[in-house]
C-alpha cells in the first residue's frame, strides 16, 4: 500500500508565510500578512510562530490564545491553534480549531482556507475517518479549483489511498489517475496501475464528496389518482421538444424545435395555453430559478425571457457556429454549458466565448443549485471493454470496467462540479442508460435518471432490476440506486413529482405513474401516443405529455392536504450557490477630519498632525476599497473601473488609461476609486499638478474608510516631495499615520524625512512607539549575531582573503549571477535580495587547495527571508561543506576614511572569474538614497559581485555589496547595523 503524503504543517505555512515576505515590493506588514486589522493579534500570531519553531509548543499555544481573544475572527489565529494543539497530542481539539478557522475564513482567504483543508483531510485520513477525510480533500481541490498552489496531486493521491482502503476500487483508480495528471513526477505510475488492475466489474465511482447524504422519502399515504384534462386557449399544433416547468407551479412553458414561437401553459383551476411569439425560431432552454432561458436563431443566442410575454431581458450571442440541442444556464457562476462534437462547452455569460472543458457530454443538464451539471456520452461503435477514460501526457488510460467488447449503445453519466474556472469531474457512471435520449433531474435536485431507448442494463443484474425501464440514482451519490421503474419497450422519458414522490415513466404506448418508494408496485397506467417529453407541474397538481406527432396532453393529480401546503413551499429549499462568495463587511465610518483636508506645508502644522497621529495611536488595518461596501454597491462602476486597470502596467496603454478613467469620472462623478485611479495615471506620467487635486478629492471623500486614503497621501507626499516643500510631505504622511500609525511603509518613510529636516524629538517618539517587528521581523530560528571582540587583529589583503574564501559562495538564480557571504551559523548565507528574487538558486562554495581557490559541487537553497526595501536576503543551505566558517558582523558602521575589501565573483554568462578581491576606502558611511542608507566606497564591484561581503581589516563584515543603487564610478553597500536588523538581538 502506497504511504500517505503526511502534512507537512510547518513547512507548509511557513513556505507560505515566506512567500508573502518574498512577494512584497514593500515592508510587510503584519496585519496583511495574517489577515487581521488587530495589530496586537497580528504581534501575537507572529510572536507564536517563533515560540512553534523553537518546539515551545506550549509557549506557541498561550501567545497564540492572545491573538484569538484580540481578534476571534482572525482565520490566521484558528489555524496556527489548530497546529500548536496537535504536536501535543490534542489532535480532536485541534481538529475543532480547523473548522473554526474555516467557519471565520472570509470568501478572500483562499490560502488559509487551503491549508486548513488540507490538514483536516490528512489527519482525518490518518484516523481512518476515510468518508470526512474525503470531503474535506474535495473541498481543498475546490478552493484552489486551478491548482495554483499546486495540491490536487496530494489531495487525490491521498483520496485515492482513502478510497483504496475503503475497496472502493473505481473510485480510487480514477482519483489515482487524476493525481497523476496533476503531477506524474510525484505520484508513482505503478501504483496508478495497481489501482486500476483492482477495478473489474464496478460501474459507478465518485471523485469529489460532499457532505450531502442520499436522502429519505416517505411512502405516499395514498394511491395516485389522475385524470385526463383538456387544456383550453391557444391549440399546441406542433411537437413540443421539452416541457420546462415553473417550480412555483404558476405555468409551463412548451417548447417547440425550430419554430419561432413557444407555448405557456398557464396553471390554476383549468389550464390554458398561450402561443407566445419570438423573432427566431427555439433550439432550446433551460429552468433557472424559475426563470426562463432559451437558446435561439441559427447564429445561437442566449436570452432570458419574460415566459408570459415573450419579452427578451437579455440577449447574448454565443460564439458557436451551431446551435446546440441542450443548455445548462448557471447565472450564479455567470457561466452556461452547452455540448459541441462530444465535450461540454463553458460560455461566459458576460462576453458569450465558448471554451472548450475536459468534461465529456452530448447532452447537458443543470442541477437546480447551480452546483452540478449532468451530462452523458454514448461510446463510440467497436469499443472494447476497457474503456477510455482520460488522456494522460497525451497518452490514454484505460479503467476496466468488464470484460470482452462493449454494448456501443450504452451510455456514460457524468456529474462535475461547477467552479469559476469551469468543471471538475466529481462522478461517473457507466452503463447508465441504452441508448441514452436525456437526463432528467428532479426539481428538488435529489434524484436524476438517464432516460435510453434501450432501458437500463448493467453488467450484473442489479438487485433494484433492469430491461426496459428508468432506472433513478441519488444525486448525492450516483452510485446508489433508488429503484428501477419498467416501462417495457421503449422508455422515451420520465418526470418527477418533487411535491408527491410520484415519477411518471413513458414510452410512446403508454405513461406509468410509480411512487419512488414503491418500484415494484402496481403503477398507475394511461395509454395514448407520446414522443416521450413530459413534465409535472411545480405545485404537482399536473402532469403533462407531449403527443407522438402534435399537441399535449394533461392530466390532474389529486394532493393530500399535507402535499398541498409542502407545494406551496418545496422550492425555497432550492438555493444556488455562488462559486464566488460575495459577502462583504459593512462600510466603516468616516473620520470627520478628513471631509474639508487640506494639505498645510508649514513645520508647526507637520509636527502637530504627527503629535496627533501618536495620540491617536489607531492600528487597525483600514478596510481594502475593493472590498467596502461603499464602493462594491456599485457593481457597475465598479466593473468598469477593475476592467480600466487591464494593461495597467504596459507603458504603451498609459494614455488611453488616463482618456478612460476621465470619461468613467464624467460617468460617476461621485465614484471614488475612478478618481484615484485617474490619478494615479497622471501621476505616473509625470502629471502632478493634474493629479494632486484628485488624490485631495479622494481623501476628502474616502476620509480614511479605506486604504485610499492612506494610499492617496501617500502619493500626495511624493507631488510635494517632487515640490521641493518636505514639511508638505511629511504632513500627508502623518496624516496617513493618523488613519493607520501602524502602516509599515508609512514608518518606513517617515523617519528619514524627519531626519533630514531636524525633528529628531518626533522621529524618537516614532521609534519608540512601535517596535521593529512591524516592518520586517526577524526570521524564524535565526541566532542572535555575537559581538566581535574588542580587539581583534588586522589582516594582510592576502591573509584576509584566504581567511575568507571558505565562507564566500556563488550563487546562481533565475539566469544571473551574484555572491553571498556565510554569517551566524554554517550554511546560513547573506547576499542581495534582487540576486535571488527569480528563484532557480543554485549555490557553489569554495575551498583552497594547495594555495589554489577551488569551486565545490553546487548544493540547493532556499530563501528563509527577504526584504527587498533592503534588498537583503537569507539563504539555507541544503548541503554545509565541513570548511565553511561564519564571519563576524561588525556591531557598527565603518568610518569615512576607513580601508574596505570587496570579495566576489565577477563576471557575466559563463566567464565567471574565480573569487577576487579589490580594495578601496569608505567615502562615507551614511549615504541617504530613495529613503536608505548605504555606504558609499571605492572598491571596485562588478556584475557578479552583488550580494558578496564588504569587509574590513579585521574581516568583520560591513556591509553586503549592492548594485541595484548605482552612479558612475561609485560603489555602493548595504551597512552592517542594517544587517543586524534582521537577526534577534541577545
Amino acid at each position: 500500500m502506497p504511504q500517505r503524503n503526511l502534512k507537512p504543517i510547518l513547512a507548509v505555512f511557513s513556505a507560505l508565510i515566506f512567500a508573502s515576505v518574498a512577494a512584497a515590493a514593500r515592508p510587510v506588514d503584519l496585519r496583511e500578512r495574517y489577515g487581521t486589522k488587530s495589530l496586537e493579534a497580528a504581534r501575537a500570531i507572529a510572536g507564536a510562530l517563533q515560540s512553534y519553531n523553537q518546539k515551545k509548543y506550549a509557549e506557541a499555544l498561550a501567545e497564540n490564545k492572545r491573538a484569538i481573544k484580540a481578534d476571534p475572527q482572525c482565520a490566521w489565529a484558528h489555524f496556527e491553534h489548530a497546529m500548536y494543539l496537535e504536536p501535543l497530542g490534542q489532535v480532536q481539539e485541534s481538529l475543532v480549531a480547523y473548522k473554526q478557522c474555516l467557519k471565520v475564513a472570509r470568501p478572500w482567504d483562499r490560502e488559509i482556507r487551503l491549508l486548513a483543508e488540507m490538514n483536516m483531510a490528512l489527519t482525518l485520513g490518518e484516523l481512518k475517518r476515510h468518508d470526512e477525510s474525503n470531503i474535506y480533500f474535495t473541498r481543498a481541490i475546490i478552493t484552489d479549483a486551478t491548482d495554483k498552489q499546486k495540491n490536487h496531486w496530494k489531495a487525490y493521491r491521498n483520496m485515492a489511498i482513502n478510497l483504496h482502503e475503503q475497496e472502493r476500487y473505481l473510485s480510487a483508480a480514477l482519483a489515482a489517475i487524476q493525481a497523476y495528471r496533476a503531477n506524474s513526477k510525484r505520484v508513482d505510475e505503478k501504483m496508478v496501475e495497481a489501482f486500476i488492475d483492482k477495478c473489474k466489474d464496478e460501474e459507478a465511482a465518485s471523485l469529489l464528496f460532499f457532505s450531502s447524504t442520499p436522502p429519505k422519502i416517505a411512502k405516499r399515504q395514498a394511491a395516485s389518482k389522475l385524470e385526463s384534462v383538456a387544456i383550453g386557449g391557444d391549440a399546441v399544433e406542433e411537437k413540443v421538444s421539452d416541457l420546462l416547468p415553473d417550480p412555483r407551479g404558476r405555468w409551463v412553458a412548451a417548447l417547440v424545435p425550430n419554430e419561432p414561437h413557444y407555448y405557456v401553459i398557464s396553471i390554476g383551476a383549468k389550464l390554458t395555453a398561450k402561443k407566445i411569439s419570438l423573432r427566431e425560431p427555439v433550439a432550446c432552454g433551460a429552468m433557472t430559478d424559475g426563470k426562463l432561458y432559451l437558446i435561439v436563431g441559427k447564429t445561437p443566442t442566449l436570452c432570458r425571457v419574460e415566459p408570459m410575454t415573450g419579452q427578451v431581458l437579455r440577449s447574448l450571442k454565443i460564439k458557436l457556429s451551431t446551435s446546440p440541442r441542450s443548455v445548462a444556464v448557471l447565472p450564479a457562476h455567470r457561466a452556461a454549458y452547452v455540448p459541441v462534437k462530444r465535450a461540454l462547452h463553458r460560455v461566459d455569460l458576460m462576453t458569450g466565448k465558448a471554451t472548450e472543458t475536459d468534461i465529456d457530454g452530448q447532452f447537458v443538464v443543470a442541477h437546480p443549485s447551480q452546483k452540478f451539471v449532468y451530462s452523458f456520452l454514448k461510446p463510440e461503435r467497436g469499443a472494447r471493454g476497457r474503456s477510455v477514460m482520460m488522456l494522460v501526457d497525451g497518452r490514454p488510460v484505460y479503467v476496466q470496467f468488464g470484460g470482452g467488447r462493449m454494448d456501443w449503445t450504452q451510455s456514460r453519466l457524468f456529474r462535475s462540479v461547477v467552479v469559476p474556472s469551469g468543471l471538475i469531474l466529481a462522478g461517473v457512471r457507466d452503463n447508465a442508460a441504452s441508448n441514452a435520449r436525456r437526463i432528467v433531474v428532479s426539481g428538488d435536485g435529489k434524484w436524476v435518471a438517464v432516460i435510453g431507448g434501450g432501458g437500463w442494463r448493467p453488467k450484473a443484474r442489479h438487485a433494484k432490476g433492469s430491461g426496459y425501464g428508468v432506472p433513478v440514482f441519488c444525486d448525492a451519490d450516483i452510485s446508489q440506486v433508488q429503484g428501477f421503474f419498467k416501462t417495457d419497450a421503449y422508455p422515451l422519458g420520465a418526470a418527477f413529482n418533487s411535491v408527491t414522490g410520484q415519477i411518471a415513466a413513458i414510452r410512446d404506448a403508454d405513461i406509468r405513474v410509480y411512487h419512488l418508494t414503491d418500484a415494484g408496485g402496481v403503477p398507475v397506467v394511461f395509454g395514448g401516443g407520446f414522443s416521450g417529453t413530459c413534465a409535472w407541474s411545480g405545485n404537482g397538481q399536473y402532469l403533462l405529455a407531449a403527443g407522438k406527432v402534435k399537441g399535449l396532453d394533461a392530466y390532474s393529480n389529486v394532493l393530500t392536504p399535507a402535499e398541498q401546503k409542502l407545494a406551496a413551499t418545496w422550492w425555497q429549499g432550492v438555493k444556488a450557490e455562488k462559486s464566488s462568495p460575495t459577502t462583504q463587511p459593512s462600510a466603516p465610518k468616516p473620520l470627520a477630519m478628513f471631509k474639508a483636508f487640506t494639505v498645510k506645508e508649514d513645520r508647526a502644522s507637520a509636527v502637530a498632525m504627527l503629535t496627533l497621529a501618536i495620540r491617536q495611536r489607531r492600528t487597525d488595518l483600514p478596510q481594502r476599497w475593493a472590498r467596502c461596501e461603499t464602493y462594491t454597491r456599485a457593481p457597475n462602476a465598479l466593473k468598469e473601473v477593475l476592467a480600466g486597470l487591464r494593461g495597467v502596467n504596459d507603458p504603451n496603454k498609459i494614455g488611453m488609461m488616463i482618456f478612460n478613467f476621465k470619461e468613467m469620472v464624467k460617468k460617476y462623478p461621485a465614484y471614488v476609486p475612478a478618481k484615484y485611479f485617474l490619478a494615479t495615471a497622471l501621476h505616473r506620467t509625470a502629471q502632478r499638478e493634474q493629479a494632486g487635486p484628485y488624490y485631495l478629492q479622494v481623501v476628502r471623500a474616502d476620509a480614511g474608510r479605506t486604504n485610499l486614503t492612506c494610499i492617496s497621501l501617500d502619493a500626495l507626499h511624493d507631488v510635494y516631495a517632487k515640490k521641493n516643500k518636505p514639511m508638505a510631505a511629511i504632513y500627508c504622511l502623518a496624516a496617513s499615520l493618523y488613519v493607520d500609525l501602524a502602516n509599515p511603509r508609512m514608518l518606513a518613510l517617515v523617519p528619514p524625512l524627519l531626519r533630514q529636516n531636524k525633528l529628531d524629538t518626533q522621529e524618537q517618539a516614532l521609534a519608540k512607539l512601535l517596535p521593529s517587528q512591524l516592518i520586517n521581523p526577524p526570521a524564524s530560528n535565526l541566532p542572535a549575531l555575537p559581538a566581535p571582540p574588542a580587539q581583534s587583529p588586522k589582516y594582510s589583503a592576502e591573509k584576509l582573503f584566504q581567511k575568507a574564501v571558505t565562507s564566500t559562495v556563488l550563487i546562481k538564480a533565475g539566469g544571473g549571477v551574484g555572491t553571498g557571504v556565510c554569517v551566524g551559523k554554517a550554511g546560513l548565507i547573506l547576499t542581495n535580495h534582487h540576486v535571488v528574487s527569480l528563484g532557480g538558486i543554485e549555490v557553489w562554495a569554495y575551498e583552497s587547495r594547495d594555495g589554489k581557490v577551488v569551486r565545490r559541487e553546487k548544493t540547493a537553497a532556499k530563501v528563509i527571508f527577504r526584504s527587498d526595501r533592503h534588498d537583503l536576503a537569507l539563504l539555507e543551505l541544503r548541503t554545509v561543506p565541513a570548511a565553511m566558517k561564519p564571519l563576524l558582523v561588525s556591531a557598527r558602521n565603518p568610518r569615512a576614511g576607513q580601508k574596505v575589501y570587496a570579495i566576489g565573483n565577477p563576471g557575466l554568462g559563463k566567464k565567471i572569474l574565480v573569487q577576487s578581491i579589490s580594495e578601496g576606502i569608505i567615502s562615507s558611511n551614511s549615504r541617504t538614497i530613495e529613503g536608505n542608507t548605504y555606504l558609499q566606497h571605492t572598491a571596485a564591484i562588478n556584475p557578479g559581485n552583488s550580494g558578496g561581503p564588504l569587509l574590513n581589516e579585521m574581516c568583520q563584515v560591513v556591509g553586503i555589496n549592492t548594485l541595484k543603487v548605482s552612479l558612475e564610478n561609485v560603489s555602493f553597500a548595504i551597512p552592517a547595523e542594517v544587517i543586524r536588523k534582521i537577526f534577534p538581538s541577545k
